[in-house]
C-alpha cells in the first residue's frame, strides 16, 4: 500500500472513489448479511476485518448466494487519507467538550471525517464507503453498517428512538433516558433474567395494526466494565487478569473508566436471544431525581410532559442522507403521535438499576 498523501479537493463522491481506489487495494472479499429484509454486502480488502465482522454480525449472515443486496458497503484498509477540503466541525454532544467529527457536503453525497482515527466515510445514492485503518477501528465500520441500515429504515417510515429494548414473546419494553441513566445496564440485567435482547441504544418504530412495531439495529451492547461486573453472567466478557484488576478498583474509579466492551449477546446468552423486532408493550423513561427518595413509577402523557420527549428522540446525525424521493417526518409531533398509541412510564427517585429492571419487568407483564 502507498504512504499517506494529500489529494485534490474531491468534486463528487465519484471523484473521491477514483481517488481512493487509484492505488492497488488488494483482493476484495464479500460478507453477505440479511437484516429483516435488508440485504447488505460488506466488501473489504482486509481478510482479518472480514473475519471480525463475521463474528460480530454472525446472527445475520446470509447463506443464499442468489440473494440480491439492497446496500453495498466497501471498507478499504489503507493508510490514513488526508483530504484538501474545508471540513465543517460537528458540535460536540451535550456533556462532551471534544469535537469528534467533521463533514463536507458534495453535490451527490457527504464525506465525514472521524478526527481521532482519521477514518473517512462517504455515502450518497448507491455509494457507501469507509476508508482508513479499518481493522484497527473495526467498531467504526460496524457503526457505519448500522448507520446505513437505519437510513434504509427511516426511508420506509420508521422513527429513530434513543432507546434500548428487551422482549418477551415478541412484546417489547423500550428503555430510554438521559446519558448515564442506565438503559444498557437495565436491559442486560433483564436479558440475564431470560428476556430477549432487541436493541442497545437505537430503536426504530412505526405505527402498526398492533399499535407500534419496533425494530432493533444489528448492534451488540457496548458497556463499561462496571456494568459487566454487576451482572455475573457477563463477567466472562472481560479477561481474567483485567477482571481481577477492575474488581479491586474503588467504585468511583470504576464508574469513571471510559473503556467499553462489546457484549456479544448470543455468545453469552445462547442462540436466538438477540431478537430483531416485535411490538411495543410500553416505553419506560428513566428520569432519576435523588430528591424524590425511593424509585417510583407512574404512567405519563408525553404531550403533558414534553420535557421527557428529548430523552426519546434521536437525530440520525451526520450519517443520515435526506431522502430525495420521500418526505421523512422526524418532528416532535410525529413522535408524540406514534408514542400516544402505547403507555409511557416514568421512573424517578434515586438511581437504582435493580429497581429499574424490576419495574421494567412488571411493566412488561402488565401491558400487552
Amino acid at each position: 500500500m502507498t504512504a499517506p498523501h494529500s489529494t485534490a479537493r474531491p468534486k463528487s463522491l465519484a471523484d473521491f472513489w477514483t481517488t481512493v481506489t487509484r492505488d492497488e487495494c488488494g483482493a476484495m472479499e464479500t460478507l453477505r448479511l440479511e437484516i429483516d429484509g435488508c440485504g447488505i454486502d460488506l466488501v473489504t480488502n482486509e481478510a482479518r476485518l472480514r473475519d471480525r465482522l463475521t463474528r460480530y454480525f454472525g446472527r445475520w449472515i446470509e447463506r443464499d448466494p442468489a440473494r440480491q443486496a439492497k446496500i453495498r458497503i466497501v471498507a478499504l484498509e489503507r493508510p490514513t487519507l488526508a483530504l484538501d477540503v474545508d471540513w465543517a466541525p460537528r458540535l460536540p454532544e451535550p456533556g462532551r467538550a471534544r469535537i469528534e467529527e467533521e463533514s463536507i457536503d458534495l453535490p451527490d453525497g457527504r464525506l465525514v471525517l472521524e478526527r481521532r482515527t482519521g477514518m473517512v466515510f462517504a455515502f450518497g445514492g448507491d455509494l457507501h464507503l469507509v476508508v482508513g485503518r479499518c481493522l484497527r477501528n473495526s467498531n467504526q465500520v460496524m457503526n457505519f453498517v448500522n448507520d446505513r441500515y437505519v437510513q434504509w429504515r427511516l426511508s420506509r417510515g420508521y422513527l429513530l428512538a434513543h432507546a434500548g429494548a428487551v422482549a418477551q414473546d415478541g412484546r417489547c419494553i423500550a428503555l430510554c433516558g438521559p446519558p448515564g441513566a442506565g438503559r444498557s445496564t437495565a436491559a442486560l440485567r433483564l436479558v440475564a433474567e431470560g428476556l430477549d435482547f432487541v436493541s442497545s441504544d437505537r430503536l426504530l418504530m412505526r405505527p402498526s395494526e398492533y399499535g407500534v412495531q419496533v425494530v432493533g439495529t444489528p448492534k451488540h451492547p457496548r458497556v463499561n466494565p462496571g456494568t459487566i461486573l454487576s451482572i455475573p453472567a457477563l463477567e466472562g466478557t472481560i479477561g481474567p487478569t483485567d477482571r481481577i484488576r477492575l474488581k479491586a478498583l474503588p467504585a468511583e474509579e470504576l464508574a469513571a473508566l471510559e473503556h467499553e466492551y462489546d457484549v456479544l449477546v448470543e455468545d453469552v446468552e445462547g442462540a436466538g436471544r438477540f431478537a430483531t423486532q416485535g411490538h411495543l408493550a410500553a416505553l419506560v423513561v428513566f428520569n432519576w431525581d435523588p430528591a424524590r427518595g425511593e424509585p417510583t413509577a407512574r404512567e405519563v402523557d408525553l404531550s403533558v410532559q414534553p420535557e421527557l420527549l428529548p430523552f426519546v428522540m434521536q437525530s440520525p446525525g451526520l450519517f443520515y442522507e435526506p431522502d430525495r424521493e420521500r418526505d421523512v417526518d422526524l418532528s416532535p409531533g410525529r413522535y408524540l403521535d406514534v408514542l400516544s398509541r402505547r403507555p409511557v412510564i416514568e421512573i424517578t427517585g434515586r438511581r437504582d438499576f435493580d429497581a429499574a429492571a424490576r419495574i421494567a419487568r412488571e411493566v412488561l407483564e402488565r401491558y400487552t
